[in-house]
């Protein structure tokens, strides 16, 4: 990548290669034409020029923004705003992330399940928003599944003989 960089014509001096095929040819001053790997500014050269080619290129003024700005080397340091918007697909998501195998939180998960069928019944699309009641019902819920990590269910100590 740095080879396709080239250096303007003031500053080739700077760069010589001295070569000589064998000892007996006298030496060559040869001027390198393009940025060499190894030297201290090539890194940022590269990604400096790469981030102008693609900011100018880009027909997205945010986005072209945000490659202008939010940089540093060749790392991106941005962040997107978040829509909370709730929907069958985030309900949907949601209920199946929670993960009881032996069936001690039915009671509760079970909620989420009847609530997704009416969401079903109301022929709502997967992406779709709730509407407000609908969407607040969804919230409480969630809020109330955080006291669930705090149920403790003990073991059974008891070594029965067979």
């Amino acid at each position: 990548m740095y080879r396709q960089i080239e250096i303007d014509n003031s500053q080739r001096h700077l760069q010589l290669i001295l070569w000589r095929e064998d000892k007996e040819q006298p030496l060559k001053i040869l001027k390198l034409n393009t940025v060499t790997y190894g030297t201290a500014s090539a890194p940022h050269l590269a990604t400096r020029l790469c981030l102008l080619q693609l900011s100018q290129e880009c027909n997205d003024e945010t986005i072209a923004n945000v490659i202008k700005r939010d940089f540093y080397m060749d790392d991106l340091n941005t962040d997107i705003p978040v829509d909370n918007v709730i929907t069958k697909r985030t309900v949907t998501s949601m209920t199946c992330k929670i993960f009881d195998p032996l069936g001690l939180l039915s009671a509760s998960i079970i909620k989420s399940k009847i609530f997704l069928q009416q969401l079903w019944s109301n022929k709502m699309d997967w992406d779709q928003p709730l509407p407000s009641d609908e969407a607040s019902k969804w919230t409480v819920f969630i809020e109330n599944l955080a006291q669930l990590s705090s149920i403790v269910i003990p073991r059974i100590r008891k070594i029965f003989s067979i």
